[in-house]
């Protein structure tokens, strides 16, 4: 086979490849539009919806969450204050890490 021949079947590769490309960021596109409307319906009907036979869209609000070990936090709180160390028990309580969660929408189609 020559070099050539190699060169226009791996051209014809990347071409189809390209188109393939397009036509899924158009797909893609139009899901994300559908994806939208369904957010919206949601919203507007209080948050979730769900249609028997087709599936669920539900937004889950924004929220904080706040990690850390409890048993170990609560130990050390009341340690301070049994010994009077009230700036240290203040310092603890406040030092809880919080991690927010933006909002989010979820779309579960039944099979």
């Amino acid at each position: 086979m020559s070099d050539q021949t190699v060169n226009d079947q791996i051209a014809a590769l990347f071409s189809d490849y390209r188109e393939l490309q397009n036509e899924i960021f158009a797909l893609e596109a139009m899901a994300d539009e559908k994806k939208a409307a369904l957010k919206q319906a949601a919203v507007a009907l209080g948050g979730k919806v769900c249609i028997k036979g087709y599936g669920t869209a539900s937004v889950i609000p924004a929220s904080t969450s706040h990690t850390y070990d409890t048993k170990r936090i609560d130990d050390l709180m009341a340690r301070a204050t049994l010994d009077g160390d009230m700036h240290t028990a203040t310092a603890i309580a406040q030092a809880r890490k919080e991690t927010t969660r933006s909002e989010s929408f979820r779309v579960v189609l039944e099979k």
